[in-house]
């Protein structure tokens, strides 16, 4: 620590000093890097903001402006990276020019040397070289690129590996929305017929016709029982192509007219003959494939109407129809 420090008159009077005129935090920054503790005779000292804030009493705002200011009047350079000051002026009215015999020409040489590393050394030295009869002028280096910690690698690896994880994802889907644009270009090539008891959907096709319709219906939703009771229903209607009975199994579901399993009615306490109408469910009594034929079987409007056929008739429709007929 320096034991004093010279300050002329001429700080008030000179030309930088009537710069700083009207900048009171600037007058007390300029005051407070000529005599701090932390200063050398050089004027090029490493000194952090926030001692200037905390030591010359200023908020930390106020010592950044007054800083900035004499920085703009010349007064001195702030390095922000080495957090170093340079004041221009301050080692020639500190020291004052010497002959090369003075001793004090090799205790600023080792002074400078010991400096630690900032923008200005080069600067220094090119002013006062002659006057200090300088010999040995330092460049800057810039910091070498501290050494990757262990997290820092861990997230660009994490970065690196999400934004893969992204491309893959934008690839799926651009994958899967060209599978249903073909399958909705593709024509079916096989002819139209009629549904038929052990129908069912095409894998290849199916798994794409529903992709399709992902936005109305949910692969869960098609079950055994869906399957015979859309059958079951659709025996005897006009022929349709392998893509329209798919449509048309998928429509049923999405509108209700089908449901995933059999839901249990519930019971009522009237006698029979007092009970509603009831719609008609074929029975085994005489049935044939005609009969059936002609069996009224649309899609009702109103789905909760619809009374589920038991697995065990259904089982029974499909032996009879492979039979040929109810025995």
């Amino acid at each position: 620590m320096r034991e004093y420090s010279k300050i002329t008159p001429q700080f008030w009077l000179g030309s930088t000093g009537k710069k700083l005129r009207g900048h009171p935090e600037a007058q007390i920054v300029a005051l407070y890097l000529l005599t701090t503790p932390h200063a050398n005779m050089l004027g090029l000292y490493y000194l952090p903001k926030m001692f200037i804030a905390h030591e010359a009493g200023l908020p930390f705002e106020g010592a950044s402006k007054g800083l900035a200011r004499c920085i703009e009047v010349g007064f001195c350079h702030y390095d922000d990276d080495a957090e170093s000051v340079w004041v221009v002026e301050m080692a020639l009215h500190q020291v004052g020019e010497l002959k090369s015999t003075d001793n004090r020409c090799s205790g600023i040489q080792n002074e400078y040397d010991k400096l630690p590393d900032n923008l200005y050394l080069q600067g220094f030295y090119d002013k006062y070289a002659s006057i200090f009869h300088m010999k040995k002028k330092r460049g800057f280096v810039a910091p070498s690129k501290p050494l990757r910690s262990q997290e820092q690698e861990q997230e660009q690896e994490q970065e690196k590996e999400q934004e893969l994880n992204n491309k893959n994802n934008a690839s799926d889907e651009k994958s899967e929305q060209a599978i249903i644009d073909s399958y909705r270009k593709e024509q079916d090539t096989r002819g139209d017929f009629e549904l038929f008891v052990d129908w069912k959907p095409d894998p290849k096709s199916w798994d794409n016709q529903l992709k399709a319709s992902k936005h109305i219906v949910h692969p869960s939703q098609f079950t055994d029982y869906s399957l015979c009771e859309f059958i079951r229903l659709n025996i005897g209607k006009p022929p349709k192509n392998e893509n329209g009975w798919q449509k048309y199994y998928i429509s049923a579901i999405a509108k209700g007219f089908i449901k995933s399993a059999q839901v249990d009615q519930p019971s009522t306490n009237q006698p029979y003959q007092n009970q509603q109408p009831q719609r008609k469910v074929c029975t085994m009594a005489g049935y044939t494939p005609e009969g059936l034929k002609n069996w009224d079987l649309e899609p009702m409007k109103n789905p909760e109407d619809f009374i589920p056929a038991s697995p065990e008739f259904m089982e029974k429709c499909r032996e009879a129809i492979r039979n040929g007929g109810a025995k």
